[in-house]
This record gives C-alpha cells, structure tokens and sequence, in this order.
C-alpha cells in the first residue's frame, strides 16, 4: 500500500495540469480601417505618413519652375527670365491640361517677397489643353529690382518666373558746377539711373530768352537694365554779349516720342571780343549716293572710309572703320549726322588706334536719333583746338528706324 501512494499521487497531478501546444503558423492581425470621419467616433488616428514620391518638378524652357499634379502642367512661354518690364507686363504660356474654371490664378511678389499684384485671367482650351496671353498688373517697386510672378492652377499646378523691373530714370550732371563759366565746345558728364533708350540722351542749349543755341546727342555708355555714365561735348551758338546758358539733357524714346527724364545744368558764357559761333552746317550733298570723298583743307591728315559704304542701310546705332594718313594730335576723330534737311542728328568721337606720326586705324559705332527713315550724311573729320573742322569724310547712307 505504501509503495502505491506516490503513483497514486503522480496520477492525480498529471490529471490538473493542462498539456501545452505550440501553434504552427503565426496568427493572422486583425486591421482596423477607421471610418471617413474617426475624430466624430472619438477614434484617434496617427499622422498620415509623407508621399513615397513627391510632386514632380519641371524646368521650363526659359528658366521658369513648374510644379505638376495630376497631369497638369504650366508653361510660360514668353517674357524670358530676366527680361526688364513693366504694369501691365504681357505673359504668355500653355496648360496641358484646360483648367475646371476656366481661369488661373497669379500672385507678384518683389524681392522681398512681399505681394504687389494678384488676380485671375482666363486660359483658351485648345487641342493640348489650354494657352493664355495674360496682361498682369502690379504695383512696381519704386526703386526697381526682382519680381516674380507665379501662375496657378489652385491645387493642380503652380509655376513661376524672374522678372526685372527697371528703376525710374534720372540724370545726374557730375560736372561742369552750376554758375560755371563755359565756352563752345563744352564737356559734360554724368550718369544716368538706368541705360537709355537708343542708348543715347539728347541736349538742346537755350539762352536766359529761351532762344535755342544747339542740340545734339550724348552718347551712354552701359548696358540695358543697367546704370549709364556719360562723357560728352556739347556744341551751341556763343552769345556775342555773354550770359546764362541752359543746358537741357533729355532721355526720349525716338519711336514713341516718351519722355523718361529731363535734367537742366545752368552754366555762364564769357563775353566775346569778336563775335564768333559755329560754323553753318555742311549743305546737304546731292541725294545720289556719294563714294567717301575728302574734303580739301590745309591739313596732311587724310581720312578714307573703309565701312559702310555709300547708300548702305544702316540702323542705330551703326559700325564704322577706316583709315587715316596720320594719327591726328588729339588721338580722335569727330563725326557728325544729319537728316535730309540738314539738321544734326547725331555726333561724337571716334578713338584712333595706331603711333603718333604714322598711318593708322579707326573703329567706332555712329549714333542718331530719327523719327522715320531718310537719307542720313555722315561726316567724319579732324579738327584743331579750336573744334574748326581742318579735314573731313563725307557719305550718304539710308538710315532705316
């Protein structure tokens, strides 16, 4: 009996404790998609997690950025990056796909990145979507500088470009100082805010009776968009008695007639002992073409024209090169425009490239202001200390604006 009561006892254990099983596959996870509005259910829901691809990103011919959604893209075509405009500037472009409403939306920024101008504009469906031409209107920044416009398709597409706005022109005079005493020619120089039209600035000269005493061009060195400098001779009538002279520098379109700005300096003239002015202006040659020919006067510079040649056409500004027999004293030529009528429409000076003393070279770019095309004379000489014309070089073009 004794040896039965631990067997007894085992079989009693082994009848309490359950047998253990190891499962053979892993149980399946139960996933628990939370309805279109959980927060109503009081159903927390974790961030979504970020796009795997992000929306692409185009480069448009140009330069401009494009962001695209859902197959929309938009193109602008033209102004190009960079190009200097104003309000309204015209924008031009295409959509490959036609926007629901019919319309996009565009924001201009400056610099800053602050809003000066915002709207809509409607597009025109086409065959591969849609095209625009956009007059965009905002306010320009006072000083000029970056802009940037962005046009959208709200929640399909954006895209964006660079623009340049110019700043407001002016004319500043570095010298001579007001009150100066001054004879004819007279040098002037300056700079102006921004490169002028044509890239020239006109002058008048008047007396204290407003009476004009000359006119001419100054030529602008600089590039478009950029700020100009000036160094120019000024030719005017001198006034037998003396007085105050005004001396007025204009920047105008030549096409349109537009006046940027307008700058006076008001200088003094010294009496005269003997009343002298300019010489008359050259009479107009005959309207058939003439080869380059030198005028004869007591000088043994001679001067030959080499480009363009007679009855050219030629627009502003234009190229010109030849050959003189000796470098003249000054280092430089002069030259003069005028119209069919004989009014001078342009002038300035051409530097000479060779040793004092001997033959050489000269290349230069001819300015003039023209309100439709005519005949011009071009007149290319040497003169003495004076500004009396000793040598000179004459040809007619075609001058076409």
């Amino acid at each position: 009996m004794r040896r039965l009561a631990p067997l007894f006892a085992l079989l009693l254990l082994s009848a309490c404790v359950q047998p253990v099983t190891t499962p053979t596959a892993t149980p399946r996870q139960l996933v628990v998609i939370p309805s279109a509005t959980p927060q109503a259910q009081g159903v927390a829901t974790a961030p979504l997690p970020a796009l795997a691809t992000p929306l692409p990103t185009a480069v448009i011919p140009g330069g401009a950025t494009a962001v695209a959604a859902n197959g929309q893209l938009i193109t602008i075509e033209t102004p190009a990056v960079g190009t200097i405009v104003g309000s309204p500037v015209t924008i031009t472009g295409r959509a490959t796909r036609d926007p629901a409403s019919g319309q996009l939306s565009f924001a201009v920024r400056d610099a800053k990145g602050i809003a000066i101008g915002g709207g809509s504009f409607p597009t025109v469906p086409s065959t591969a979507g849609a095209t625009f031409v956009a007059s965009i209107v905002f306010n320009a920044p006072p000083n000029g500088g970056q802009i940037f416009v962005e046009i959208a398709d709200p929640g399909r597409a954006t895209t964006s470009i660079q623009l340049m706005v110019a700043p407001p022109q002016a004319i500043i005079f570095e010298s001579p100082a007001p009150g100066t005493q001054v004879g004819s020619p007279m040098t002037i120089t300056g700079r102006t805010a921004r490169y002028p039209f044509q890239g020239a600035l006109s002058y008048k000269v008047f007396d204290s009776s407003n009476r004009q005493l000359g006119d001419g061009l100054v030529p602008v060195q600089g590039q478009p968009g950029s700020p100009g400098t000036f160094v120019a001779e000024v030719r005017f009538n001198l006034l037998p008695a003396g007085g105050d002279i005004r001396v007025e520098v204009t920047d105008v379109d030549a096409v349109s007639g537009a006046i940027a700005a307008k700058q006076a300096l008001l200088v003094k003239v010294a009496a005269q002992p003997n009343p002298t002015s300019v010489s008359s202006p050259t009479p107009l040659p005959s309207q058939t073409p003439l080869a380059a020919t030198a005028t004869a006067q007591p000088s043994s510079l001679q001067i030959t024209l080499d480009s363009p040649v007679a009855a050219s056409q030629v627009h502003n500004p234009f190229p010109v090169s030849g050959r003189v027999s000796v470098v003249p004293a000054s280092g430089q030529l002069r030259y003069r425009v005028r119209d069919a009528n004989g009014k001078i429409v342009g002038e300035g000076l051409i530097p000479v490239t060779g040793t004092a003393g001997q033959p050489a070279t000269f290349n230069g770019l001819i300015g003039f202001i023209l309100q439709q095309n005519s005949l011009i004379v071009l007149e290319i000489g040497d003169t003495d200390p004076a500004g009396n014309l000793r040598t000179s070089a004459i040809i007619v073009l075609n001058a076409v604006v």
